[in-house]
């Protein structure tokens, strides 16, 4: 269901801002949609969080990160948990990321930057796949 209200929440954000058929009924129809909640969560800061996930082709449980780009949540960067990610990067910066993961950490530490701003919001779903 909440795919389903997302997606038509974003079909009437862009009817809205299509205004040459305004006057028509149906285009009318549409930008009447029932409720005016944003289409996607605003959030202002990195948060951990819990939510289901797909590891090894089961679903379970474990700790993600919601991010102002990912605010439905992020599980893994590159085989790399999210959330202890975030966690290594808040406490010791570039160079805990480094000692804890190496070379790739250099890359990790910008898409844990580009995860703060919130100029746009990515479409991820809250099933995640390792």
């Amino acid at each position: 269901m909440e795919t389903c209200l997302r997606n038509a929440r974003t079909d009437r954000d862009f009817i809205h801002m299509e205004t040459r058929f305004a006057e028509s009924p149906f285009w009318a129809m549409l930008r009447n949609f029932s409720d005016d909640q944003p289409a996607h969560e605003k959030l202002d800061a990195c948060v951990l969080d819990r939510a289901p996930v797909v590891r090894n082709g089961l679903i379970e449980e474990m700790e993600i990160l919601r991010t102002p780009r990912s605010p439905k949540g992020t599980g893994w960067f590159a085989g790399i948990p999210a959330a202890g990610a975030w966690q290594v990067f808040s406490q010791g910066g570039a160079a805990a990321l480094h000692q804890k993961w190496g070379p790739v950490a250099t890359r990790l530490k910008n898409v844990l930057l580009d995860e703060t701003k919130s100029d746009q919001p990515v479409e991820r779903s809250t099933v995640h796949i390792a």
